[in-house]
């Protein structure tokens, strides 16, 4: 018996929904899931574990994250995507990040520690 699991492909104007971008089969859908990110046009793939909403499948493409953690922007202020960080948020930023916020943002490439992009 099959399930509605072992989709190959869907129907048009729906989205294939699978766990990772290597797995052939998934299930349809009418849309991406909030804790999935569009691939392909009409693919679906789960956000890495630490994100509840994701652009990609790394966990550095969070927007929104699982747990109560905090993104860690990876950029700049602006960026709407980053990493989770893992418990509550640090009273400081990593080494080569600064508080904007209540977020950390990526100090700029040059420098090793910083206080702001500038």
């Amino acid at each position: 018996d099959s399930s509605d699991q072992d989709c190959l492909s869907c129907p048009p104007s729906k989205f294939l929904h699978t766990d990772s971008p290597t797995d052939v089969t998934g299930n349809c859908k009418n849309s991406c899931d909030s804790d999935f990110y569009q691939e392909g046009g009409d693919k679906c793939h789960k956000c890495h574990t630490s994100c509840s909403s994701c652009v990609g499948g790394s966990q550095n493409d969070c927007r929104n994250c699982t747990n109560s953690n905090h993104l860690l922007h990876l950029s700049e202020p602006s960026a709407r995507e980053g990493r989770c960080s893992t418990g509550n948020l640090p009273s400081t930023c990593e080494t080569d990040f600064f508080r904007s916020g209540s977020d950390c943002v990526s100090c700029h490439t040059s420098c090793q520690t910083c206080d702001s992009l500038t």
